[in-house]
């Protein structure tokens, strides 16, 4: 079976992706993760690209250090980076090393296997539908995917969040691929992004794999139905708390960041700069539709905006 994301413990850390500076970036992807092998055009905004022996991707742009240099390991690439460097196997090792190279987890997914019968996909299914549960997100769905047949996933939260959870039958997955039949396999994965992904990779070094199911547990509980009107106060389901091993509930705690004219610009910058290029290359090089944004904009303005530009104008003038 061709191997599936790392772990040292019972948490497998499913993807990984991540910054390393300008300057240093390509030495140090190419020292942990072997040589780089050009390829012939960038990705997601980046001029340049190469692949690493193991499947992954390492991207960056000469022309805008800025960006810095973007390593992105998938579940499979992952997989085969451990097995062709056993040194990798070693998650928080490896998620260490990226911190001290000056390095910014991105996107990390944390996964959890059940082969043991705890979780049932008829009854997980069922709690969702009777909202028997509490969870830091609006509502879960139902995905009925057609998985060897008979697979279903269940996600929770947006895939452009920073967090996201799916809960899917991994036994009907492998079925559906053609592989032998692996028993009976159930994987909760939880996705975090940008600011999320970094501090939790971070708690995750510091404390280990209780962090992570501590985290699960604090995002998601499955509920016993009871007389109280207030749902949190409800038991928790028996076969989620012996999945998760009666752990503690764990939090992220991210500092508020607060809006800068300079943090606008960066964001304008990676968001806006194709999208305006398509718009007025389109139009003939006319900037009337870009000027019209603009004045509605302007008319749009809150007293709290107007401070964000003083405070801008007055750092530039000093």
């Amino acid at each position: 079976m061709e191997s599936s994301g790392i772990s040292d413990g019972r948490v497998i850390l499913d993807w990984l992706a991540f910054t390393l500076p300008s300057e240093s970036g390509l030495e140090s992807a190419e020292f942990f993760f072997g040589e780089l092998t050009p390829r012939p055009m960038g990705t997601k905004g980046y001029s340049h690209s190469a692949e690493l022996p193991c499947g992954g991707v390492v991207s960056w742009s000469p022309a805008r250090p800025e960006q810095k240099v973007h390593v992105e390991l998938g579940s499979q690439a992952l997989g085969r980076a451990a097995e062709i460097d056993p040194a990798l196997r070693d998650v928080r090792g490896v998620v260490k090393c990226i911190h001290d190279m000056g390095g910014v987890i991105t996107r990390v997914d944390f996964a959890l296997d059940d082969r043991a019968g705890r979780l049932s996909m008829d009854v997980i299914g069922e709690h969702i539908d009777q909202e028997l549960l509490t969870s830091r997100w609006r509502k879960g769905r139902k995905i009925l995917a057609t998985l060897a047949g008979q697979g279903r996933t269940f996600e929770f939260g947006s895939r452009r969040s920073d967090s996201f959870l799916r809960i899917y039958d991994k036994q009907a997955e492998q079925l559906d691929k053609g592989k032998d039949d692996p028993g009976e396999w159930v994987r909760v994965e939880l996705e975090l992004k940008r600011e999320k992904a970094d501090e939790a990779a971070r708690r995750y070094v510091q404390e280990g794999e209780a962090f992570v199911v501590g985290l699960l547990r604090g995002l998601i509980e499955f509920k016993e139905r009871g007389e109280d009107q207030t749902k949190a106060r409800w038991a928790a389901c028996d076969w989620w708390v012996a999945f998760l091993e009666d752990a503690e509930k764990a939090r992220l705690s991210l500092p508020k960041v607060q809006p800068t004219i300079e943090r606008n610009m960066a964001w304008m910058e990676l968001q806006w700069s194709r999208t305006l290029a398509r718009v007025v290359i389109a139009e003939g090089g006319c900037f009337d539709r870009v000027h019209a944004l603009m004045d509605k904009g302007s008319h749009q303005l809150k007293a709290s905006d107007q401070v964000l530009i003083e405070e801008y104008q007055t750092r530039v003038a000093a």
